[in-house]
């Protein structure tokens, strides 16, 4: 528990899952931690921000930082802040302002310097397009990666735009998120040809489940830089993911379609 808590004061980056309706709501962003939750800035009109108002309860995957071989999964009670509830937002100034300087910020210590800085005006440093969201560290877990199988990467659909392939062409690690409307757990996951996945001993992958996977691209250092991909579908028996939908993005450059059903054409990887 010593090391995950200090794996959760580190972090500066995070995959946030949400019960949706048919499948879990998966947002790649910026975090911050004081230690007690975990701090992140939306956009207000998200369809994840529209749920949590309702459910109020969130998972987070911190993934490693380096080569570190374990991460760091959270989970807990969720609340929105924004500039339809000033006072909330006010008395919670300084973490809220931490939040939204997250976003570009490149170490937690980047993060604390513009809080301080901001500290007595949160409601200058909110954007009105965005809201904070605090999700207690009420059950916190290290996880070790699992190691990917023989082979090589899924060929990726070729509906994705071809500069996210290239960008993400090859990654065995990516971020499964299960579940639905009753709950959603979210963590690492590595992949092979035929969209084959592995996760951790302690998950079981039910056949049926809604599912989205997560591939991310390498961090350029700012958010205009960052790339990557989130498939939704149904997981198959044997752990096989079936894509059905994929959304894409190069910085704020964002797209959704649907996933053709697979034929029996030879397809290579990317």
């Amino acid at each position: 528990m010593a090391d995950a808590g200090a794996a959760l004061t580190a972090a500066t980056r995070c995959v946030l899952a949400v019960a949706g309706g048919d499948a879990p709501l998966v947002t790649p962003t910026a975090c911050w931690s004081d230690g007690a939750a975990v701090w992140l800035s939306l956009p207000a009109d998200g369809r994840d921000v529209a749920t949590l108002r309702r459910c109020g309860r969130a998972s987070l995957w911190l993934p490693p930082s380096g080569d570190a071989a374990r991460g760091t999964a959270v989970a807990g009670p969720a609340r929105v802040y924004g500039l339809h509830e000033p006072l909330g937002l006010a008395l919670h100034g300084p973490v809220v302002a931490a939040a939204m300087a997250a976003r570009a910020a490149q170490s937690a210590g980047a993060v604390v310097a513009r809080a301080q800085a901001v500290a007595r005006a949160p409601l200058r440093a909110l954007p009105h397009t965005r809201v904070a969201l605090r999700v207690a560290a009420d059950e916190v877990e290290s996880v070790e990666l699992p190691a990917p199988g023989a082979g090589v990467a899924p060929a990726l659909p070729t509906v994705v735009a071809p500069a996210v392939r290239r960008a993400v062409a090859g990654r065995r690690d990516v971020v499964l998120a299960t579940g639905a409307a009753g709950g959603v757990v979210v963590g690492p996951a590595a992949w092979s040809a035929g969209f084959a996945l592995t996760v951790p001993p302690q998950r079981l992958l039910q056949a049926g489940t809604p599912a989205v996977v997560a591939v991310l691209g390498e961090r350029s250092g700012s958010s205009a830089g960052d790339v990557g991909l989130l498939l939704a579908g149904t997981l198959r028996h044997g752990g096989v993911f079936a894509p059905g939908t994929a959304t894409f993005w190069v910085g704020d450059d964002r797209r959704s379609v649907a996933v053709p059903a697979p034929t029996a054409a030879l397809t290579l990887p990317d």
